[in-house]
């Protein structure tokens, strides 16, 4: 589901209510929120995933998020699961993985405005490194190319005239990158 239609979902699905039925119907559910990134940029090619949100749609879920849910952390969601406490109803605890400096200038500045917590997970081989992310280094080049380029298969190639087709280049170039051991990969990028 693309990114635009994702939005467009989740809007009819709050103007009319059901979000708020369907938060009642399992209240003891314990609810975990992954994040990757808050990110002012909202590329289209960049994130066709949505794995980043902006701000502006950041700050609307922790808006909600207080208003409808108890907010928690995952150490008391782990406690919880060995029996050492109970959780409130409509618990909910938040992650990022990746550890994307937004998640430190952006995303934590806005948590704590909201008093929620939440656990950040890091990628400890870019830590005190400028180096980026493999597939985000795919997606920045293919999104900044002009022209044609080289499928993986090593025989085609692909005319980059919108986004759907950069878009096709990127997943065929992460899902080939993604087989490869590490070095061999980075050595591709």
């Amino acid at each position: 589901m693309t990114h635009t239609l994702r939005r467009a979902v989740l809007r009819s699905v709050r103007s009319c209510g059901l979000d708020r039925l369907l938060r009642w119907v399992r209240p003891s559910r314990i609810r975990i929120l992954a994040y990757h990134g808050v990110d002012e940029r909202d590329d289209p090619v960049i994130n066709f995933d949505g794995l980043q949100v902006t701000p502006a749609v950041f700050e609307e879920h922790l808006r909600i998020i207080c208003r409808d849910y108890s907010p928690v952390s995952l150490r008391q969601v782990t406690a919880a699961l060995y029996g050492e406490m109970n959780l409130p109803s409509r618990a909910v605890a938040l992650t990022f993985d990746d550890g994307y400096l937004n998640n430190h200038r952006v995303a934590a500045p806005l948590l704590e405005r909201y008093g929620i917590p939440a656990t950040f997970f890091l990628t400890t081989g870019f830590i005190n490194s400028s180096r980026e992310m493999w597939w985000y280094r795919v997606r920045r080049a293919v999104a900044g190319a002009s022209g044609e380029i080289p499928l993986p298969d090593g025989g085609n190639t692909i005319i980059l005239s919108g986004i759907r087709e950069r878009i096709t280049a990127i997943r065929a170039w992460e899902d080939s990158l993604r087989r490869m051991p590490f070095t061999a990969r980075e050595r591709r990028v």
